[in-house]
């Protein structure tokens, strides 16, 4: 398909609360980023002390297989509710679901032609991608962060599964350590003392909408030698976005 528009855009909708900005490199260190203006804490922090499980990791189930025609534009896709049920038939025939999955979001993506020929851009035409479905973990009912620990799968023309993606990381508990209070965390996160990607926009949070202890999963096929709690914080930043910031959660 050619475009003689000026701007073509693939708008990718997650169903996210935001970007978490951390790379594998980053586990088990901590970057200050110097002081950061005054928080907003729009939410209950969690009054969350004493010791969590920590987790060494054994091995990580890993699968990953395409179409080559994924990203080609499609005449039709299916409906979300449809795909919900394409997605659980998959899974079931390729082994079940771990018992520590849970349905994440469905999200229907679509190449939105812009035309940018004069005044304020508008969107002209959208063209179906396909659908998503995504699965994500919890450990112990305690949240699963980052780009690994996730199941997708891409829904095409009548159905097809275009894309199965999955990451799952094989864990066993070590023991368990003392975790600092979510007021110790929120210090930290005004302190700018956080994990994350040096390479990512790292526009100060201002208002925080949810904060919670969980565990933080890295890269699929990267080295990760451990899981152990983390603080993640969720809200926007400066710029409007919507993003999600970890901090370390061991008591030194």
């Amino acid at each position: 398909m050619n475009y003689k528009y000026l701007g073509v855009m693939l708008l990718v909708i997650i169903a996210t609360a935001g970007l978490v900005f951390i790379s594998s490199d980053d586990i088990g260190s901590v970057s200050n980023l110097g002081q950061t203006e005054d928080l907003v804490i729009n939410t209950r922090i969690p009054a969350i002390t004493g010791q969590f499980p920590c987790y060494k990791v054994l091995s990580e189930d890993r699968e990953k297989v395409s179409s080559p025609d994924i990203m080609d534009t499609k005449d039709t896709i299916p409906s979300e509710k449809e795909s919900l049920e394409i997605a659980s038939q998959f899974i079931e025939k390729h082994g079940g679901l771990p018992e520590d999955a849970y349905f994440y979001g469905v999200e229907s993506l679509y190449l939105k032609q812009i035309n940018k020929s004069g005044g304020e851009p508008f969107v002209e035409a959208e063209h179906p991608l396909m659908v998503e479905v995504t699965y994500k973990r919890s450990i112990n009912g305690m949240p699963v962060v980052g780009p690994g620990d996730t199941i997708t799968i891409s829904l095409g023309e009548n159905g097809e599964v275009t894309s199965f993606s999955k990451s799952w990381r094989i864990l066993e508990e070590i023991g368990t350590k003392e975790v600092i209070s979510g007021e110790e965390a929120i210090e930290k996160l005004k302190a700018g003392q956080i994990m994350r990607n040096p390479i990512g926009e790292n526009s100060p949070v201002v208002e925080v909408h949810k904060a919670e202890l969980g565990y933080f999963s890295a890269t699929p096929d990267s080295e990760q030698e451990y899981y152990e709690p983390v603080w993640i914080f969720k809200g926007v930043a400066r710029n409007g976005d919507n993003v999600t910031r970890i901090v370390e959660g061991l008591a030194k």
